[in-house]
């Protein structure tokens, strides 16, 4: 018998990313959103990035590489900032 996270991946496999959300088993569904961050008294928003949506509970799914391009773009813009560009 498979656990759930053999099962999450299989899910994910077949179905162009869609995965089972962990918090009420719902399908989740691509969809684009904004996100804010606040930094060092700074805001700084990204307008639709993509994730991945539970349209039963309103779980979001984010993927590390977009996270991480984010938090990248951010610590750029600081050091700009505080560099006076």
């Amino acid at each position: 018998m498979e656990n759930r996270a053999e099962a999450i991946l299989k899910f994910m496999s077949s179905s162009n990313n869609h995965i089972l959300c962990e918090f009420c088993d719902g399908t989740t569904e691509t969809k684009h959103i904004s996100k804010t961050y606040k930094r060092e008294g700074r805001e700084f928003t990204f307008d639709n990035v993509q994730v991945e949506l539970c349209p039963k509970c309103g779980e979001i799914y984010w993927d590390g590489m977009i996270l991480r391009q984010m938090e990248a773009e951010i610590k750029q813009k600081i050091n700009n900032l505080d560099a006076g560009d």
